[in-house]
């Protein structure tokens, strides 16, 4: 993020935190993928100037929501995508571009 390579670099002020995990209290009417009582965790595929997660509640797109198995507690869900995605990014993302620079 400091070196501007994240996907999409917030403008200041923006919201902070990207990584959340709970259950669905209600969807929208165009949600398909989700129902209230699923157990979801989030991804970073949004915009901290649209959505963040650093709240008791939060309204996010169901397209960068992730249902996680039962065995897992909310902080637990959430912090599998931060390692997952942290190495994706740098290993593919920034690597692949550096590469090709």
């Amino acid at each position: 993020m400091m070196e501007g390579l994240i996907f999409r670099k917030p403008d200041f002020p923006a919201q902070i935190g990207y990584d959340a995990g709970g259950v669905v209290e209600s969807v929208g009417p165009e949600v398909e993928t989700l129902k209230v009582g699923d157990r979801v965790s989030t991804f970073q595929a949004v915009s901290l100037l649209d959505d963040a997660a650093h709240a008791e509640t939060i309204i996010y797109p169901q397209t960068a929501l992730i249902i996680y198995p039962e065995s897992l507690k909310p902080v637990q869900s959430a912090s599998v995508n931060t390692g997952l995605f942290t190495a994706y990014f740098a290993l593919l993302e920034v690597a692949y571009q550096r590469r090709h620079d």
